[in-house]
């Protein structure tokens, strides 16, 4: 349907990247191990919640663990997708500000809902995240887009998606191990 909608050949969305721009096969490495990290943290987070779920465990924990799940997996959707940066500005003209301004809505909501949670965890981990994010976001609006800048924003987000899949993955580890030993 978009293929025909929007003119573009059907291997484009068959193929890897590569392949159809006939690139280097290092192009987008450290896109690609970003993506891994999201759907790792997404996904782990989903199956603790389950297994908190399965055991009847503390709700509060469950929903804390599902809300990091869907929230890694919106960003994950973010970042395969280029939405911010491709898809919602060129096609929906949604400006990537606003995005970014929705995001940061999105993260300081599940922030604030489950503070108390957060509190008892290595917090200090998600800080962390959330203050790599913000350098990398701030180097994505401000700085031409050239040379070492790219490798300053892209690495900055990368130990930022590394810190906040450390953390989430770690609090899920430990909030099973907890509810499985009491």
């Amino acid at each position: 349907l978009i293929s025909h909608r929007l003119d573009i050949p059907v291997a484009y969305f068959m193929r890897d990247t590569v392949e159809v721009l006939d690139g280097h096969p290092f192009a987008g490495l450290v896109s690609n191990i970003g993506i891994i990290l999201w759907c790792g943290t997404g996904a782990v987070c989903l199956f603790a919640d389950a297994l908190l779920q399965s055991r009847n465990a503390n709700q509060t924990d469950s929903s804390f663990l599902r809300g990091a799940g869907l929230l890694s997996l919106v960003l994950l959707v973010d970042d395969f997708f280029l939405m911010h940066d491709k898809i919602l500005p060129h096609y929906l003209h949604i400006p990537e500000i606003i995005v970014y301004m929705l995001y940061l809505a999105l993260i300081a909501t599940f922030l604030i809902y489950f503070f108390r949670q957060i509190l008892q965890t290595e917090y200090v981990l998600l800080l962390a995240a959330c203050g790599l994010f913000g350098l990398s976001i701030l180097a994505d609006l401000v700085l031409p887009q050239d040379g070492m800048v790219i490798l300053y924003e892209d690495g900055i987000k990368l130990l930022g998606l590394a810190t906040w899949s450390l953390y989430f993955i770690r609090t899920a580890f430990f909030k099973v191990r907890n509810h499985l030993t009491n």
